[in-house]
């Protein structure tokens, strides 16, 4: 509620730019953090620069989008990007590092055999 008021305030074309380059600089100095701490802080300003770009982005929709078929529409994208956004979250990693969804490896789940 704090990024939708925001927006109100400050205007809601400023606030996304901003959310959006916060939470870029921070990911960028997550990526070069050279202790946890450091990496810890990165991400805790990640979070907050995605606490402003979440409820600027679905007023969005609401206002540009009229009522009816073309709104619903929209805000069943903006829901489908987040559960593929927190389906690849879990997903591409298991991949990429040779392990199930279930965080065990290949050779240890059940329906994989190992050769």
């Amino acid at each position: 509620m704090l990024g939708g008021r925001l927006a109100d305030v400050a205007g809601r074309r400023r606030v996304p730019v901003v959310g959006f380059v916060v939470f870029g600089v921070a990911g960028l100095v997550g990526g070069l953090a050279q202790e946890p701490g450091q990496l810890i802080a990165a991400r805790a300003v990640q979070g907050a620069g995605a606490a402003a770009l979440a409820p600027v982005a679905l007023a969005l929709i609401a206002v540009n989008y009229a009522e009816g078929t073309a709104r619903s529409h929209a805000l069943g994208l903006w829901g489908a990007s987040g559960a593929v956004g927190g389906t690849a979250r879990r997903a591409v990693p298991a991949v990429t590092n040779g392990r199930s969804l279930s965080g065990s490896s290949p050779c240890e789940a059940d329906y994989c055999t190992c050769i």
